[in-house]
């Protein structure tokens, strides 16, 4: 069975709507190891022999590009072959410090030893086996007394000792297992780097990290490679000067990190500095919210307005405007449905208008993943006896997935089996999809503390389509329902304590032509 992928808007939290926050929250409140002790936490590493700016090279397809290496700051041993729970560690393992609940700019080793959890170093090596032990010193007497583990859920072969996180507390040590610290700086260190992913041009890197074992971790995502307007390749924190060169991509370091402490949260994930990093949630977390800054429905016109007085039953309108979607382009080359079963799916051509939406998922967020638009293309079809309606496809995340009578599209939903599309290229400009909309904002109902609106989109073909449902909380001035980004406030208040209908007390409204409202 599939799992489903669903990406939604970033809207309003005022809005009943089903928000990616909702899933990050439910997701966590299904922790197997939620009744135990878990901490984020950060590993001091420290960059040692960087590359320096003038170096060059040469990177085929799976090549990697090496960075430097990264020296964990604190690490220690023990000197007896040990059991801890069902792990076997022999003597002379190197255990690198991770600082339970510190922040990422923590680099100096706490003198509570409780704050400290020494990891072992090696990888696990199978997929059956994804966690590491990690030893606590909780009394500071130079011995471990209590295990604890790091929580992954990823293959094995993405993790990587240097960025175990969260670590949850385990049992109580049999036995308590005698340790030694290593001087600052003598304990091993990794190689770091970014891997070329395959042929695009530009070319796509991953960053990866050396394993215990010397092997690399693997790609998996490839979020670095952007070319610049001088024409420079940036891939994270290094800025290249390139030239293809039969197969392969020559190169010349323009920028590259200096040495100092690092900050190394996962896999793929950006090389930071420690003094500046932030985290994956962090990152996405401010992803989110500058693609919810843009309007995607933009007025067209003054708003027609009800009556102040005007009593209001389920499904009255409140406000009504011609609206035009915000975020618009072209297709700046055809876009297909990739795969055999969809040979007779008809491709979108270079130019048709597209329009965009802030399509986010909760694990994009999770992961700090560089969000951006979701595509629409909408294509008119002819219904019969003169009427129309549309037929959507858009492409969340590199997907195909129609989205039939939909005028704007707030959720979609796709599993693994779901078609991929080819490379989306769109051309930002202001264009007309073709789409004559009327947005409107609807009375629904009263309930227990406040009331209910609709907002709907309705199109000049017949298509009509509910955007959001949103709560109107009860203020001393009764019911108020408030468009934050076109400074409208509609008031309300109850007609009768048994009726179901309102009297609409009060309207003010910012909305104008070329106004951003939704």
């Amino acid at each position: 069975m599939q799992a489903e992928v669903v990406v939604e808007r970033a809207l309003p939290m005022n809005v009943r709507h089903k928000f990616s926050i909702v899933l990050m929250l439910g997701a966590c409140a299904t922790n197997p190891y939620s009744a135990r002790e878990t901490s984020s936490a950060v590993t001091p590493v420290d960059l040692v022999e960087p590359i320096v700016p003038g170096a060059t090279g040469i990177v085929a397809k799976n090549d990697v590009i090496v960075v430097g290496s990264a020296r964990p700051r604190y690490v220690a041993v023990i000197d007896e072959d040990s059991h801890a729970g069902t792990w076997t560690i022999p003597a002379g393992t190197p255990f690198f410090a991770a600082l339970l609940g510190a922040k990422t700019s923590d680099t100096a080793l706490p003198s509570d030893t409780s704050k400290i959890a020494w990891c072992d170093s090696r990888e696990p090596g199978t997929f059956g086996r994804s966690a590491i032990p990690c030893l606590r010193d909780r009394d500071g007497d130079g011995a471990f007394d209590e295990l604890m583990q790091s929580q992954t859920l990823g293959g094995t072969i993405s993790n990587t000792a240097l960025a175990w996180s969260p670590i949850v507390q385990i049992r109580d040590l049999a036995e308590p297992i005698p340790y030694r610290r290593l001087d600052q700086g003598a304990g091993p260190a990794r190689k770091i780097g970014y891997r070329r992913c395959g042929d695009d041009t530009p070319a796509r890197f991953a960053s990866v990290i050396e394993r215990h074992d010397g092997k690399w971790t693997s790609a998996g995502r490839c979020p670095f490679g952007e070319r610049q307007e001088d024409g420079n390749l940036v891939v994270d924190t290094l800025v290249l000067k390139t030239e293809e060169a039969s197969d392969a991509l020559a190169y010349e370091v323009v920028e590259a990190p200096s040495a100092g402490a690092l900050y190394i949260e996962d896999n793929n994930e950006p090389f930071q500095s420690a003094a500046t990093a932030k985290t994956k949630m962090q990152r996405g977390i401010e992803n989110l919210v500058a693609l919810a800054k843009e309007p995607t429905l933009v007025a067209r016109a003054d708003p027609t307005l009800a009556s102040e007085g005007a009593t209001l039953e389920e499904g009255d309108v409140v406000l009504s405007v011609p609206v035009r979607h915000g975020i618009t382009g072209v297709l700046t080359k055809e876009v297909k449905a990739k795969g055999w079963i969809n040979i007779a799916t008809a491709p979108v051509p270079a130019g048709t208008p597209v329009y965009g939406t802030p399509l986010v998922s909760a694990a994009g967020i999770m992961r700090g993943a560089k969000m951006d638009y979701t595509w629409c293309a909408p294509r008119r079809r002819d219904k019969g006896d003169g009427a129309f309606g549309w037929s959507t496809v858009c492409f969340p995340l590199g997907r195909w997935v129609p989205s039939e009578g939909d005028l704007l599209s707030t959720r979609l939903g796709y599993s693994g089996s779901t078609s991929m599309a080819s490379a989306v290229d769109v051309e930002r400009q202001p264009t007309d999809v073709g789409m004559t909309l009327t947005m409107t904002v609807v009375f629904h109902e009263w309930k227990e503390n406040g009331a209910v609106f609709d907002i709907w989109l309705a199109e000049l073909g017949g298509e009509r389509q509910r955007i959001a449902r949103m709560d109107a909380p009860l203020t001393n001035e009764g019911a108020a329902l408030t468009l934050g980004r076109s400074d409208t406030v509609v008031r309300v208040a109850r007609e009768d304590e048994a009726g179901e209908s309102a009297v609409l007390t009060r309207i003010e409204t910012g909305i104008g032509k070329g106004v951003g409202i939704y």
